[in-house]
């Protein structure tokens, strides 16, 4: 049995809200206008997780480890995708924004990785003092978008050949 569709997605009418209303429109003006930020915490609790068990033949162990960083793991290798294991997301370790939890796997508990893959060369996605770690205790294959930008680039040639 197939559930009825609400009415906005009925494929023949659009009942959703018009937020182009004027009505609608003073009241997004009114809140932007009044509305008072919550302060970012300085520090969210967060539980360790247990190494993510190994994975059978034909099977992909996926583990979050925090902002961009991801552990996937088959039984053909691991990977890491944007690695970051800092405590700031910055070229600068003292300046930018600093974690608010550890990453939920620690470093000294990843497995072997055989592949990084760096989606951009960002601070966020493209932590340099974690590349230089992961390359010196497994030496993975390091798998980038040829040519970044000169201009948005900040690591040296070193680390993205």
């Amino acid at each position: 049995m197939t559930p009825a569709l609400p009415a906005q997605l009925n494929g023949k009418t659009n009942s959703a809200p018009d937020l182009r209303s004027g009505g609608r429109r003073f009241e997004l003006l009114r809140w932007t206008l009044t509305a008072r930020p919550r302060r970012w915490p300085a520090q969210v609790p967060l539980l360790r997780s247990p190494p993510p068990p190994a994975p059978r033949a034909g099977e992909i162990v996926a583990t979050w480890v925090g902002h961009s960083t991801f552990l996937l793991q088959t039984a053909c290798g691991n990977r890491l995708t944007d690695p970051v294991f800092s405590d700031r997301a910055s070229p600068l370790q003292w300046a930018g924004p600093r974690r608010v939890h550890p990453p939920g796997l620690a470093f000294a508990a990843l497995p072997p990785v055989h592949r990084v893959l760096l989606s951009h060369d960002h601070s966020g996605q493209c932590d340099e003092s974690t590349l230089r770690r992961l390359s010196a205790q497994t030496d993975p294959l390091f798998v980038a978008p040829l040519r970044p930008e000169p201009h948005q680039s900040h690591f040296s040639e070193e680390i993205l050949l």
